[in-house]
């Protein structure tokens, strides 16, 4: 796979910072605290999946910023660019414009 931008591809580099720190984050224990007198209705044993699932917004967010990424740095088949004719698009536009109800200006070509 080739890119248009491949220097962008560095940007890569964002999402696996953030996973890191959201690692230490978890490791150190850093998380909002609440002083109540008694802790007994929030003990949980052992790990429960509603636990878990807290991670899952994290982990699309990651992926959307990763998919962004990519997508600004334009991936594409070949590694030739291609030219595009630009008169056979206005051509093929202008049929797909007369075979539809509306009619687009005839000054906007």
């Amino acid at each position: 796979m080739f890119f248009e931008y491949p220097k962008l591809l560095w940007l890569l580099v964002i999402p696996a910072l953030l996973v890191l720190h959201y690692i230490w984050q978890e490791v150190a224990g850093r998380h909002p605290h609440m002083r109540v007198s008694s802790s007994v209705p929030w003990t949980v044993r052992g790990r429960s999946f509603m636990a878990l699932l807290r991670h899952v917004p994290f982990l699309f967010r990651i992926l959307a910023l990763s998919l962004i990424i990519l997508a600004i740095a334009r991936p594409r088949s070949s590694e030739q660019m291609e030219k595009i004719d630009t008169e056979k698009a206005r051509q093929v536009w202008q049929r797909v414009w007369r075979g539809s109800r509306y009619h687009p200006p005839s000054s906007s070509f």
